[in-house]
C-alpha cells in the first residue's frame, strides 16, 4: 500500500512540475513575470499530496464506492487555491480564469467517477454471474 502510495506521488509530482514549468515558461515568455523556483516546487509538491490522497481514496476498496467518491473530491477542491496562492494576481487577474481551473478539476473528478463506476458495474457483474 505504501509503495502504491509513493508511485501515485511520484507520478503525479513529475506530471505536475512539468504543467507548472509549462505555465511559468508560458507567463515569463508573455508578461515576463519570473516566479521563485523554491515556491513552484513547494507548490508542485502541495498539489501532487492533494492528487496522490485523492487518488488513493478513489481506489479505497474497504469503503463504499460513493464515499470513496466524495471522499476523493475533497483533496481536488483544495488545488485552485494552492495555484491562487502561487500565482496571485498574475493569472487569476480575471475570474474566469479560476472558473477555468476548477472546471479542469472537475473534469479530473468526473473521469475518476466514470474508472469507479466501471469498477463498480464489473464487480456487479461479477456478483451476479457468481448467484448464476
Amino acid at each position: 500500500m505504501i509503495k502504491k502510495t509513493l508511485v501515485r506521488f511520484a507520478t503525479s509530482f513529475t506530471i505536475t512540475t512539468f504543467v507548472l514549468v509549462l505555465v511559468n515558461i508560458f507567463i515569463w515568455r508573455r508578461l515576463e513575470v519570473i516566479f521563485p523556483h523554491i515556491a513552484m516546487v513547494i507548490g508542485a509538491l502541495l498539489i501532487s499530496l492533494a492528487t496522490t490522497i485523492s487518488v488513493s481514496l478513489f481506489k479505497l476498496q474497504k469503503i463504499n464506492g460513493l464515499i470513496a467518491t466524495g471522499l476523493g473530491l475533497i483533496p481536488l477542491l483544495s488545488i485552485p487555491f494552492i495555484l491562487r496562492r502561487l500565482y496571485g494576481l498574475v493569472i487569476f487577474r480575471f475570474s474566469f480564469v479560476i472558473f477555468l481551473v476548477v472546471a479542469l478539476c472537475a473534469v479530473t473528478y468526473a473521469i475518476a467517477v466514470i474508472i469507479v463506476a466501471a469498477r463498480y458495474k464489473k464487480e456487479a457483474r461479477e456478483m451476479n454471474d457468481l448467484l448464476k
